[in-house]
């Protein structure tokens, strides 16, 4: 009988501390999400850059939702939820580096290392 009660209080512990966890993240994705929404639409991006970063940063406010309404089933769906999230981030931050290439911003583009030759003697 001890030995059970032991392990029921083991088990106990357990789900507290994965629902913590889960709510650590849901909570990590609202306030992120929320503050990139901002700052997507106060920096000087084209419309087409916010609308990728705005996508992307929903995707994160409803991740933040989803995990803190039901963090008992977000416990076992974190690692499915946040893959999904990766994925579209991903996706989102190819999108962008392809239209920073495609438009030659000079403010963006890697500078070229000078030839380090030595000087004729």
């Amino acid at each position: 009988m001890e030995r059970s009660v032991r392990r029921g209080n083991r088990d106990r512990v357990a789900r507290h501390h994965r629902a913590a966890l889960v709510l650590l993240v849901g909570f990590w994705a609202l306030v992120t999400g929320v503050v990139e929404i901002f700052m997507a639409f106060r920096s000087g991006e084209t419309a087409g850059e916010r609308a990728l970063f705005g996508l992307t940063d929903l995707v994160l406010i409803a991740l933040g939702v989803v995990l803190v309404a039901r963090p008992d089933v977000g416990a076992v769906t974190l690692a499915q939820v946040f893959g999904f999230f990766s994925i579209v981030s991903g996706i989102a931050a190819l999108v962008l580096a392809a239209q920073t290439r495609r438009a030659g911003r000079p403010d963006l583009k890697l500078r070229r290392r000078p030839d380090r030759r030595p000087a004729p003697g």
